[in-house]
C-alpha cells in the first residue's frame, strides 16, 4: 500500500517546522514502512507545501498508518500547519497488469 502525506504551513513557521522535520527524518520508521520520497515546494496560497510518499508492507496496513499518523502528529502544535494522509495507488503498475491480462 502506498500512502501520500501532504502538508502545508505558513513560511514564517519554518523555524518551528525545521527541527521537527529533521528529527522525523532522522528517526527510523518501523521496518514495514518505507519512506520513498519527500518533496517540498513554495506554495502561493499556503506558504510551503510538502509531499511524502511511503510504502507500507502488505498485512501491516493498520500499524503502518498508525506510525505515519504518529509522525505527523508531532506538528500538531504549530499554528497553520495542515496535513492530509491519503492511500494512493500505483496507476502505472495497475495499467501494466491490466495490459498483461488483456
Amino acid at each position: 500500500m502506498f500512502v501520500m502525506v501532504t502538508s502545508t504551513f505558513p513560511p514564517h513557521k519554518q523555524p518551528e517546522v525545521a527541527p521537527i522535520s529533521q528529527k522525523m527524518i532522522a528517526t527510523p520508521l518501523p521496518p514495514f514502512v518505507k519512506r520513498l520520497y519527500l518533496f517540498a515546494r513554495p506554495d502561493l496560497e499556503s506558504g510551503v507545501k510538502s509531499f511524502s510518499i511511503l510504502e507500507v508492507e502488505a498485512g501491516k496496513e493498520g500499524e503502518g498508518l498508525q506510525a505515519i499518523y504518529g509522525s505527523v502528529a508531532q506538528y500538531a502544535g504549530i499554528e497553520g500547519f495542515r496535513y492530509s494522509v491519503d492511500i494512493v495507488g500505483d496507476t502505472l503498475a495497475a495499467a501494466a497488469q491490466a495490459a498483461q491480462t488483456a
